[in-house]
């Protein structure tokens, strides 16, 4: 599932916990079912628009790959005219981002989208600390469905993340410094996708301090002693009594979210 989340703040854009209604992302037609929200997650180097060698995952066993990656952050916002070579978006291109340079001296950047269920914009914005040193991990899911990545500190403060689904379990709980993300409770009633039924879940974020979000709210928790603010974008599981248990996996869960910091 995609979910349309414009995520990257740009400098001047300045602080602030809301969300900005609006953009110009074009999510596709929702489904049927429990879904709040859209997002899209893609990676890109100038590596490869300059026809080098590509930039080598961290892992390159069958599957999905995941990068990791250290340097200075350059910049934090609109990223138009960029190419999404390494890990496309899955269904658009999205309008904002990040860009690394790393000791190699490639430029790596993330790029983000999202939208809620009505199919407009929603950019959480924020401020990245720019010429500070970072490491960005991304991981891509499985085929086109969807990705993850978390940007922190070196020194281990976690700026932000993005999961358009649970690929954040691929990276490993240190790259979140802190944060757990796990499924809440269920809420709301039973909604048909195919002839699987689904639910809402809470999406449950915790650090100091814990929040527990239905799809589309928002909430702040404390991690590393400074607030986090969280957008949850779509969190559902399936029925585990569904007939069809084949198609419809018990354990299969959505937990889309983003974090970021002011």
């Amino acid at each position: 599932m995609l979910i349309a989340l414009v995520l990257c703040c740009t400098g001047d854009e300045g602080g602030s916990n809301k969300l900005t209604r609006g953009t110009d992302v074009q999510a596709p037609e929702p489904e049927i079912g429990v879904g709040v929200g859209y997002a899209t997650v893609c990676l890109g180097s100038d590596a490869i628009v300059e026809g080098a060698e590509p930039p080598k995952a961290t892992d390159t066993s069958a599957g999905p790959r995941t990068w990791q990656v250290a340097g200075e952050l350059l910049a934090d916002g609109l990223l138009e005219g960029l190419t999404f070579d390494l890990d496309p978006c899955s269904g658009w291109e999205p309008h904002r981002g990040y860009r690394v340079l790393d000791d190699t001296g490639v430029t790596w950047w993330v790029g983000y989208a999202t939208a809620d269920a009505d199919q407009q914009g929603s950019t959480p914005i924020g401020a990245l600390p720019i010429g500070s040193r970072v490491v960005f991990d991304y991981a891509e899911g499985e085929g086109s469905d969807g990705a993850a990545a978390v940007l922190r500190t070196t020194e281990g403060q976690l700026l932000h993340a993005v999961d358009t689904g649970k690929w954040l379990e691929r990276l490993g709980h240190d790259v979140l410094a802190g944060l757990s993300v796990e499924a809440g409770d269920a809420y709301g009633g039973w909604n048909l996708r195919e002839e699987c039924r689904r639910r809402g879940v809470l999406l449950r974020l915790a650090g100091e301090s814990v929040i527990e979000l239905e799809g589309g709210d928002t909430g702040t928790l404390e991690l590393g002693g400074e607030p986090l603010h969280a957008l949850a974008i779509d969190t559902w599981a399936y029925d585990e009594d569904n007939d069809n248990t084949e198609a419809c996996d018990a354990t299969r869960e959505e937990r889309s979210f983003i974090a970021w910091r002011e």
